[in-house]
């Protein structure tokens, strides 16, 4: 029975046969061969309809980050959401071709609308949206606890 350096047997501990014995040239081009033949053969996936943009303030180029934009279909569903960086920048892949409408939503504005965007297959749409600042009164939170006793 052969022992590896720390004295324990193969049949204890893997040992490192591979590391020692590698695979012939021949397996290895074979190997290679074969996932080049499957990278060809493959279908190539179809590349996502998108739309991408900037949502800025109503009255010139201040971006608005944090804001929720959401591509909705004709239905009125919402297909995709995503929030704008600290740039103002978004972008939403659509689950198909087809017509949508872009919102976006962010506390302290008016939410932004964009007209009807068609966006074919593949295609890459871009939109800017502009927001316009509202002061919004939020409804009174009351947080009420009730005294926990130890027992």
């Amino acid at each position: 029975m052969r022992h590896d350096k720390a004295g324990a047997s193969c049949r204890e501990a893997p040992c490192h046969r591979a590391a020692l014995h590698p695979l012939p040239r021949h397996t290895m081009r074979r190997n290679a061969l074969l996932l080049f033949l499957a990278a060809c053969i493959l279908p190539l996936p179809l590349s996502a309809q998108a739309v991408r943009g900037v949502v800025v303030e109503q009255s010139g180029t201040t971006p608005v980050a944090g804001a929720l934009v959401s591509l909705v279909d004709a239905a009125g569903k919402v297909r995709a959401e995503v929030l704008t960086d600290a740039a103002g920048r978004y972008l939403l892949r659509a689950p198909s071709a087809g017509t949508y409408r872009l919102r976006a939503d962010r506390v302290g504005y008016r939410s932004a609308t964009a007209s009807a965007v068609e966006l074919a297959d593949g295609a890459t749409v871009e939109r800017t949206l502009r927001a316009s600042a509202e002061h919004v009164q939020l409804e009174a939170l009351v947080a009420t606890a009730e005294r926990r006793r130890c027992t």
